[in-house]
């Protein structure tokens, strides 16, 4: 399966057996509107045919190439013809096609997910060179991990459809939903990224909200986190730090000009993946975020490994 971003791909006894457990037939047709049932609206049933035309090139891949290949009556029809070429061709075409209808419905989910952290970072009235202590992670956090919410339940339905109530908990680790998942995690971390770096300033408290929204998120989805997203996170930190570094120097040489204030203290301070706070500050962080995810244990159980227990539970 030619992944997102150009990722290798793992987990291929996940697809396989995937694969081999899904009716071509069951994917290929949505459930028939009849007397009772909800009608679909135009832009849901066009979502619904991208997944199911999704999911059937990957059983397709998985499940009924392998048998073309190894079906010895179609070789001897063929009269020994090399069919070695046409595989490899047959196999690079199902693999164009996965990956053109992937990025199909990945382009909307992640344009909607780019808008939400621009808008909450940007244009949300949050002063990051100015603001106070965080108190707990800003909205356009939770309205993007809601938005997500929404689509595992869009991934994860077609899945339910046909599939044993027991067996309901293993559907998030179904490797279509990682996939979309990883996915999006990379988008969402990557414009954050280029969101946060057009901010000029931040003070102590701005820099402090800014690692506390990349705490709660990194946590929430953590089982999705992939190279590419650890990456963006650890560029976020770097950008955080360095920025709130300049500014608090340009705050200290301008106190100095004014008068004979002296620099401040930086003892005591921790460096955590490129960020440095005093030990206090970090204390405070971790309690928010450990705080946000007892809260929201709850709204957020889809992206908790099935099991995990959460917060009510214990």
């Amino acid at each position: 399966m030619m992944p997102h971003m150009g990722r290798a791909s793992s987990g291929g006894d996940s697809w396989t057996s995937f694969a081999s457990s899904t009716s071509l037939y069951h994917l290929a047709i949505p459930a028939v509107v009849v007397d009772g049932e909800k009608i679909l609206s135009g832009r849901r049933k066009e979502v619904r045919c991208i997944l199911f035309t999704l999911c059937n090139i990957t059983a397709f891949r998985l499940a009924a190439f392998p048998g073309l290949v190894q079906f010895r009556t179609l070789r001897r029809l063929i009269k020994g013809e090399d069919l070695t070429d046409s595989m490899r061709k047959l196999h690079d075409l199902a693999s164009a096609l996965d990956d053109m209808v992937f990025h199909c419905y990945i382009r909307a989910k992640s344009s909607r997910l780019t808008s939400i952290v621009r808008q909450g970072v940007l244009v949300g009235g949050y002063s990051w060179s100015t603001a106070e202590y965080p108190t707990a992670a800003q909205s356009y956090v939770s309205e993007a991990l809601l938005f997500l919410v929404f689509v595992h339940a869009e991934v994860t339905e077609l899945m339910v459809e046909g599939t044993a109530t027991s067996q309901i908990p293993s559907i998030q680790r179904q490797p279509l939903v990682r996939r979309v998942f990883e996915a999006l995690v990379v988008d969402m971390m990557q414009a954050m990224l280029d969101a946060f770096r057009m901010v000029d300033g931040f003070g102590e408290g701005g820099a402090m909200q800014a690692v506390l929204e990349v705490m709660v998120i990194k946590q929430t989805l953590d089982q999705y986190l992939t190279r590419e997203s650890e990456e963006c996170i650890r560029l976020l930190y770097m950008y955080i730090h360095s920025t709130y570094k300049r500014t608090t120097a340009r705050a200290e040489r301008s106190a100095r000009s004014t008068s004979p204030t002296p620099s401040l203290q930086t003892e005591g301070t921790v460096n955590v993946d490129g960020v440095e706070l005093t030990r206090q500050q970090w204390a405070m962080l971790q309690s928010l975020a450990k705080e946000w995810a007892r809260r929201t244990s709850i709204q957020f159980r889809c992206f908790q490994p099935a099991d995990t227990p959460t917060s009510s539970d214990m």
